[in-house]
């Protein structure tokens, strides 16, 4: 079996989040979801920053 890449997200050494790689799929939903991320990470860079650091954001999701 296959073990698939885990990384932690960590704040000040406290772990937030846990993110596992998904299974592999179909090479035509690979490629369409591969297609789908990189037109949403270019949307996000394009948007204005918003001074607000990423662990508040989860922190404050974790409420």
């Amino acid at each position: 079996m296959k073990m698939l890449p885990l990384v932690t997200i960590t704040d000040q050494g406290k772990a937030c989040w846990l993110l596992k790689a998904a299974q592999d799929s179909d090479s035509d939903d690979k490629v369409a979801r591969d297609e789908w991320l990189d037109a949403e990470l270019d949307r996000m860079l394009r948007e204005p920053k918003t001074g607000v650091s990423v662990s508040r954001l989860i922190l404050e999701s974790r409420r």
